[in-house]
């Protein structure tokens, strides 16, 4: 399934913040470590810790450097933790890993994706970039 438009990191419509709880599958936990640029809630998105993880990214994708980040939530409809793993590598390879809730083991996705674009100032809402093009791949 390819994403037609963007996903816009920090915005998220049907989301509501939460730290804690997922019960990631061993691919997502014995994942190759790579530098963590952050862990938020996506209620923080804005502030000071969110932008300055979402600046750490964009310097890896830009520099081709490995990062991760992590963003948390809640689904509005079901209540289950949420999470999303974004992750560049020196490679100019850029998966993301979603734990889209569901209660007890969830349910995952992975994605991989074209590029992480930045978004120019005027723009900008919460996020600061955009992940695009992304395609869904087996999960492991």
């Amino acid at each position: 399934m390819r994403n037609a438009g963007g996903i816009l990191v920090g915005t998220a419509a049907l989301l509501t913040a939460c730290l804690g709880g997922i019960d990631a599958p061993d691919w997502v936990v014995e994942r190759q470590p790579l530098p963590l640029c952050g862990e938020i809630a996506v209620t923080d998105a804005g502030t000071p810790s969110d932008l300055e993880s979402q600046r750490c990214m964009l310097a890896a994708w830009e520099s081709h450097d490995d990062a991760e980040r992590i963003v948390h939530a809640v689904n509005e409809n079901t209540g289950s933790d949420m999470a999303v793993y974004q992750r560049v590598h020196r490679d100019g390879t850029l998966e993301m890993f979603l734990d889209l809730g569901g209660g007890g083991e969830g349910r995952w996705e992975r994605l991989r994706c074209d590029s992480l674009n930045r978004v120019p100032l005027p723009a900008r809402d919460e996020g600061l970039y955009t992940v695009d093009g992304c395609d869904q791949l087996p999960v492991p």
